[in-house]
C-alpha cells in the first residue's frame, strides 16, 4: 500500500481562508487528485490511504477537517471515524462513497460525520460542505470560549453572590437592629395604596402591630377617624393618586386606648424601568413629644419677648432722652457709655420684634393685610425712610425703575419689613463710599426686586444656610455689623406667603445681589 504523506501540500493560494485538510482514501490516485484541486484553491492538504497513516496524521499535524472514504479497501472508514472522535471529538469529519444509499449516509451521521458526498466529488458541493465545517468549527470554538468565559464568570459570580449574600445577612440583622430602636418606621404600600410592609417602632407610636396593617389602606385605617373629611387629607390623597411625592404630612392618629398622637409622614412614589407605578415608600415618625416641647417653647418664648419688649422699650426711651441731654449735659465719656447702651438696646428690641415674627409666622398668626399696591412707589419710600442707614454707614442708595409702576396683591408693612431688611444688610456690608443699586423691573407676569451691593460677598459653603435661622456670616467683620440673624429668614416667610421667591447672586470680594420676586396684579 502507498506510504502517507506527513506533511501538508502547499497551497497555490495561500488566503486567510486555507483550511488544513487530511484526505484519507485508500484509492491513491483519487486521493491525490482531489488533494492537487483542494490545494489549487488554497488549502493546506495532507493524504492518508490506510487507518493507521489516517491516525498518525491525525495526531502529528492536528487538521481542521477530515475527508474519510467510506470503503478503505478491507477497513471500514466510518469506524475510522470513530477512531477520530476518541482523539479529536470536536474534528468535522465528511464521508465519501462511490456506493452511497440512504443507510450509508444515516450511519455515517450516526457516528459523528458531518456531511457525505458521493464520488467523484463535485467541487462546489465539496467547497459549500467544508464552508458548512469551517463554520461549525468556529462556532464550536466560540462555544468552548464561551463556556470557558462563562465558567468563569460563574465562578467569579458564585464567589460575589456568596460574599453579597453574607453582606446582606448582615445588612439585613443591621437594618433590623436600626429600626427596633429609632424612633421612626418604615413603611410601603403598593400600587392599590394598601400597605405591604412596615418595619421599626409603629406599634409603639399607633398602637397597632405591623402585621395589622398589612392589606388595608389609610382610608380604611382612618374610617373612625375625622382625618377622612379633613381638607388636608383630600389634598394629600389627591397628591397620592397623582403618584406625588410628599414631605411631613401631619395626621392626628387615634389609639385604641382612646389617646390621640401626631403623626409625621414622608413617602416617595416608585417606578420600574417602564414607568409603571409600584406605589410608595416612606417613613413615619411619632411628633407627638416634639409639638409639646415646641409648643411650650413657643409659649415661652412669646412670653419672655413680651415681658422683655415693655421694659426694653422703655430703657431704650429713657436712654434715648439722657443720650440728646434733655437733662443737661453730659462728659464726653458719659455720652459715648449712653451711645453704647442705646444702640445695645435698640439691637435687643429689634431681636425680640423678630423673635416674635418667627414665633407669628411659625404659627400661621402673623397677620397679613394683602392690597394692590404700586411695587415701584413702595420702593421708592422705602428707599427714602432708609438714607438714613445708608449714610451711618457712609453709604449711597441709588434707585434704577426700570418699571416705574409695578402693581402687585400684597401687604405693605410686611414688603417693607423686607426691603428694609435687605437694603440695611447691603448698607452695612458695603465699602465705605460706595453705592447699594436699588432696581424693580418686570418679566412677564412677576416683578423682581433687585438690592445690589459691592461688599465682601457670600462664600460657597455658606450659600445654603443663609436663610435658616440665626446664620450669619461667621467673619469678625461681618459679626461687629450687628444684626440678628433673623432678618433673611422671616423675608423668606413673608416672601412666600405672597407666593413668591426670594434668592441671591453672590461673588467673594465683588458684591451681592439679594432679589425677590412677585406675582403682577392683573
Amino acid at each position: 500500500m502507498a506510504a502517507t504523506s506527513n506533511a501538508y501540500s502547499s497551497p497555490a493560494n495561500n488566503t486567510t481562508d486555507q483550511l488544513r485538510l487530511l484526505v484519507v482514501d485508500d484509492d491513491i490516485d483519487a486521493g491525490d487528485a482531489l488533494s492537487e484541486v483542494l490545494a489549487r484553491r488554497g488549502h493546506g492538504v495532507q493524504t492518508a490511504n490506510n487507518s493507521k497513516g489516517a491516525l498518525e496524521a491525525l495526531l502529528a499535524s492536528n487538521p481542521d477537517i477530515a475527508l474519510v472514504d467510506v470503503r478503505l479497501g478491507h477497513e471500514n472508514g466510518i469506524e475510522l471515524v470513530d477512531q477520530f472522535k476518541q482523539n479529536r471529538p470536536q474534528l468535522p469529519c465528511i464521508m465519501m462513497t462511490a456506493y452511497a444509499d440512504l443507510n450509508a449516509a444515516i450511519g455515517a451521521v450516526r457516528h459523528g460525520a458531518h456531511d457525505f458526498l458521493r464520488k467523484p466529488i463535485d467541487m462546489d458541493l465539496l467547497e459549500a460542505a467544508l464552508e458548512r465545517c469551517r463554520t461549525m468549527v468556529r462556532l464550536t470554538q466560540e462555544k468552548k470560549q464561551a463556556e470557558e468565559a462563562l465558567q468563569k464568570t460563574l465562578d467569579n459570580l458564585e464567589q460575589r453572590v456568596d460574599e453579597r449574600t453574607d453582606a446582606l445577612r448582615e445588612s439585613e440583622i443591621r437594618f433590623r437592629d436600626f429600626a427596633d430602636i429609632a424612633a421612626d418606621w418604615l413603611w410601603e404600600i403598593g400600587p392599590d395604596l394598601r400597605f405591604t410592609f412596615l418595619a421599626g417602632q409603629v406599634e409603639r407610636a399607633m398602637g397597632m402591630r405591623p402585621e395589622e396593617f398589612i392589606g388595608l389602606t389609610r382610608a380604611e385605617l382612618y374610617r373612625d377617624s375625622q382625618n377622612l373629611e379633613s381638607p388636608e387629607w383630600k389634598e394629600h390623597t389627591k397628591a397620592l393618586e397623582a403618584r406625588e411625592p410628599f414631605t411631613d404630612y401631619e395626621i392626628t392618629w387615634p389609639k385604641p386606648d382612646g389617646e390621640i398622637r401626631n403623626i409625621n409622614l414622608t413617602g416617595n412614589p416608585r417606578f420600574d424601568d417602564d414607568g409603571t407605578f409600584l406605589g410608595y415608600r416612606g417613613v413615619g415618625r411619632d411628633t407627638t413629644e416634639r409639638k409639646k416641647v415646641d409648643r411650650l417653647k413657643s409659649e415661652f418664648v412669646a412670653t419672655v419677648s413680651h415681658e422683655l419688649r415693655t421694659p426694653l422699650t422703655s430703657i431704650r426711651g429713657s436712654l434715648g432722652l439722657l443720650h440728646s441731654e434733655s437733662f443737661g449735659p453730659l462728659t464726653e465719656g458719659g455720652k459715648d457709655l449712653i451711645e453704647i447702651a442705646l444702640n445695645n438696646s435698640e439691637r435687643l428690641i429689634n431681636l425680640v420684634n423678630d423673635i416674635l415674627d418667627v414665633e407669628k409666622l411659625q404659627s400661621g398668626e402673623l397677620e397679613f393685610d394683602f392690597q394692590t399696591l404700586d411695587l415701584s412707589e413702595l420702593v421708592t419710600e422705602v428707599t427714602k425712610i432708609n438714607v438714613g442707614f445708608a449714610d451711618k454707614f457712609n453709604t449711597r442708595f441709588v434707585l434704577d425703575l426700570a418699571s416705574p409702576s409695578t402693581r402687585v396683591q400684597g401687604d405693605a408693612n410686611r414688603l417693607t419689613q423686607v426691603i428694609a431688611n435687605l437694603l440695611s444688610n447691603a448698607a452695612k456690608f458695603s465699602p465705605e463710599g460706595s453705592e447699594v443699586k436699588i432696581s424693580v423691573t418686570q418679566n412677564g407676569d412677576m416683578a423682581k426686586v433687585s438690592v445690589s451691593d459691592s461688599g465682601p460677598g457670600i462664600p460657597d459653603e455658606f450659600r445654603k444656610h443663609l436663610f435658616q435661622r440665626f446664620s450669619q456670616v461667621d467673619s469678625s467683620d461681618v459679626r461687629q455689623k450687628g444684626g440678628t440673624g433673623l432678618g433673611l429668614n422671616i423675608s423668606r416667610s413673608i416672601i412666600e406667603r405672597h407666593n413668591g421667591e426670594i434668592d441671591f447672586e453672590s461673588e467673594v470680594n465683588v458684591g451681592s445681589t439679594f432679589f425677590f420676586t412677585l406675582p403682577v396684579s392683573g
